[in-house]
């Protein structure tokens, strides 16, 4: 195991490490060991340690900062040295953006709506955990670049534009900060909100056709996805979003639901937590409402793209697929 990269946070007995496991920093495992007695978690940090003897015991040092349960947001815990950047709606971000709304969260980044002063015009903005390099807006640097050889590729036009690239200091760190266009909703959400879970056969034959598209242009540029699912699939707001201000965005989408984060152990937030989590806008609809005429789509989420001129991630045995052949029997 790589030395100095292990930092677990654990519930109950450290179970057996496996000594050739690799792992990032500041990875936080977690698993639960409920009390008979007191009927909740018991909780017991495992501090860094210089090496890994998988024969060794941890050493316990300060518990887990534990807080109230909340649904559709963020767990607070993440917001940490080498974890999210704390936002609040209204703040002001490079001099230029103001954060509107939430969009969305993932293990390694948040993003937010926020208005373009300078533009007039809502972005999307995606704020990476501190410490990490944005693989993605190199990907999507590497895709604008054009080739004198390059035909034209209709699936260009899926890929979404570097607007700005920016980075912020905060309490946990220096965050990498990444503005695109905002989308409406994923395939996956429009799919979540619906009862039948099901696109118009026309929609979904729009969807398909920009896809193979999308997916042409990337292996034509040497790029490949690695994490293309109907969750990274997304579709595109309308233009006239942007001419609404924000209170007229609040008007017709709702106002930012937030909730307080409280520590059960009721002492005060750290620094680095804000003191309310915002559920994310829903700007879209159930899949069988959206029309032909809406059913434009871009792809997101390229963290884990890669080149394979530059990056191998497979070796061809290992894509190899195993085909059995089994005969008729006899009678």
């Amino acid at each position: 195991m790589t030395k100095s990269l292990f930092n677990i946070q654990r519930q109950g007995i450290l179970s057996n490490l496996w000594p050739r496991f690799v792992t990032a920093p500041h990875l936080t495992i977690v698993s639960s060991l409920i009390s008979p007695v007191y009927g909740r978690n018991i909780a017991t940090t495992y501090c860094r340690m210089d090496s890994i003897d998988p024969d060794a015991s941890p050493k316990p040092c300060a518990p887990v900062v534990e807080y109230m349960p909340l649904e559709d947001i963020e767990k607070p815990e993440r917001y940490r040295p080498g974890g999210y950047h704390p936002i609040s709606i209204g703040d002001r971000l490079s001099n230029r953006y103001t954060v509107v709304h939430k969009l969305g969260f993932g293990t390694y980044s948040t993003t937010w709506l926020a208005k373009d002063m300078n533009m007039d015009k809502y972005v999307a903005i995606k704020i990476a955990i501190a410490g990490t390099d944005m693989l993605e807006s190199k990907i999507l640097n590497t895709l604008a670049l054009s080739e004198p050889s390059d035909e034209e590729q209709p699936g260009e036009a899926l890929i979404p534009q570097v607007l700005d690239t920016f980075s912020i200091d905060g309490p946990n760190g220096r965050h990498q900060c990444l503005v695109t266009e905002p989308g409406m909703m994923t395939l996956a959400e429009a799919k979540d909100a619906s009862y039948t879970r099901l696109f118009r056969m026309p929609v979904a034959k729009a969807i398909a056709a920009q896809v193979i598209q999308a997916v042409a242009f990337l292996h034509h540029r040497g790029v490949v996805h690695a994490d293309l699912h109907p969750g990274n699939i997304m579709f595109r707001l309308p233009n006239s979003i942007d001419k609404l201000s924000p209170g007229e965005l609040y008007q017709k989408y709702g106002q930012p639901n937030v909730s307080p984060f409280v520590r059960l152990d009721g002492k005060p937030l750290s620094d680095g937590v804000p003191t309310h989590g915002v559920m994310p806008i829903w700007l879209g609809k159930e899949s069988e409402l959206v029309a032909l005429s809406e059913a434009k789509i871009f792809v997101t989420d390229f963290g884990e793209s890669f080149l394979p001129s530059v990056t191998q991630r497979h070796s061809y045995a290992s894509c190899m697929t195993s085909i059995y052949i089994v005969s008729k029997p006899e009678n």
